[in-house]
């Protein structure tokens, strides 16, 4: 719909599922254009894990990059929201830590960074049962 002009818009919709068709007329109006907005130029606070998806018994390497030598928090959760481990890292260093030491079971989880200065970087973290 943004790409739509200001006024009025209309369209139909034909329900045929019940027992007689039915036919709805709808009417958009459109008082103010939004446009849309150019996405905002990525920063340089990321933050990569690898291997995914790590198996249970292996060792899970993280590395945020960003200005060298800053320190970030890392924190872990599981989908339901509750930390599960928390840990301060460096900027351009490898951390490696392992998931079984943690004592995860396999699942789905999100392991957040945050920088010194507030800027975030969120990644998908897959556990699975097999080494």
């Amino acid at each position: 719909s943004t790409i739509l002009d200001v006024g009025a818009h209309g369209a139909e919709l034909l329900l045929s599922s019940t027992s007689t068709d039915r036919r709805i007329t709808v009417t958009y109006v459109i008082r103010k254009s939004t446009g849309i907005s150019k996405p905002q130029a990525p920063g340089a606070f990321t933050l990569d894990v690898w291997p995914q998806p790590v198996p249970v018994g292996a060792r899970l390497s993280v590395r945020i990059s960003g200005e060298a030598g800053e320190r970030s928090r890392l924190t872990l959760h599981d989908l339901l929201g509750r930390m599960r481990a928390e840990l301060h890292a460096q900027t351009a260093t490898t951390e490696v830590f392992d998931p079984g030491a943690l004592q995860l079971p396999a699942g789905i989880y999100l392991l957040r960074a945050v920088s010194g200065d507030g800027a975030q970087a969120v990644r998908m973290i897959v556990v699975t049962g097999s080494p």
